[in-house]
């Protein structure tokens, strides 16, 4: 009876080569449609916190949610979208402990935006693999505080009718800001070569956006120095020429109008 003719060892090992190899072209490919899918989520998740933005100056006669992340009485009456009254910046180690996870949903449930959109997930970008609930902020020029307009170099508009060309000005932005549960608007100095707050690198190149008009869309960043900002996450960075601080800088300025220097 003939013997039963087996692998050879040569054989064995270009079976795994080539296994290997495929998986080093398929990899890749299924990495980023992983992070094409969760651009996509995200950017959904932009679309209805901008619909609720919209929906909420509707409601009050075209008044504009406050986009500092303070407490819910403020005193300013500037009503912010979500707070962090909750969260006075805790230890990094402690950010995944129950208690410091249920202060911070209760910073979302605290917003003046959670009874339009009650879904936590909404509030928070798949490709962020931070302790962080949210991973979106408002701009500053929607209705945040005096203060960050004098550093922006914008006024803040309070009303609707304040925004120029709705659907170029930016009202939600991603941020990455490690050094807490971002609790504070995006702020973008409007004239000048520096961008200062943080930008994530979640999406391969892109940031996601959602505008004043209802609208959000992902923006292809152009210049590597952007890029390099995203991947090192650095604040206040100098950037002379480059057409993505450009580009933000008059998504950013909701009057279009500057405050005197």
């Amino acid at each position: 009876m003939p013997g039963k003719k087996g692998f050879t060892l040569i054989e064995l090992l270009v079976v795994i080569a080539i296994i290997a190899l495929l998986l080093s072209i398929l990899i890749p490919s299924l990495r980023s449609a992983k992070e094409q899918a969760q651009g996509i989520v995200c950017v959904a998740n932009l679309h209805s916190l901008g619909l609720t933005w919209v929906l909420y100056a509707e409601d009050n006669d075209g008044k504009l949610v406050g986009s500092y992340q303070g407490t819910r009485d403020m005193g300013l009456k500037l009503f912010p979208w979500a707070c962090t009254m909750n969260t006075q910046n805790p230890p990094e180690s402690e950010w995944e402990k129950p208690v410091w996870m249920d202060r911070k949903k209760q910073d979302i449930m605290d917003g003046w935006l959670w009874p339009y959109i009650k879904t936590l997930g909404t509030y928070k970008c798949l490709g962020d693999r931070s302790a962080h609930l949210r991973s979106y902020s408002i701009s500053n020029s929607m209705s945040g505080t005096d203060h960050h307009a004098r550093v922006c170099g914008t006024p803040a508009a309070r009303k609707m009718s304040r925004i120029k060309n709705p659907s170029q000005r930016f009202v939600f932005a991603e941020e990455n800001d490690y050094r807490f549960q971002i609790r504070g608007s995006y702020v973008v100095v409007v004239r000048g070569d520096y961008w200062w707050d943080f930008i994530p690198n979640w999406h391969t190149g892109k940031g996601n956006f959602a505008f004043a008009d209802g609208h959000s869309e992902a923006r292809k960043w152009r210049d590597r120095r952007t890029h390099e900002k995203a991947e090192n996450q650095t604040l206040n960075d100098l950037m002379e020429d480059n057409p993505d601080l450009k580009w933000i800088q008059l998504a950013f300025n909701a009057t279009g109008t500057f405050l005197e220097e």
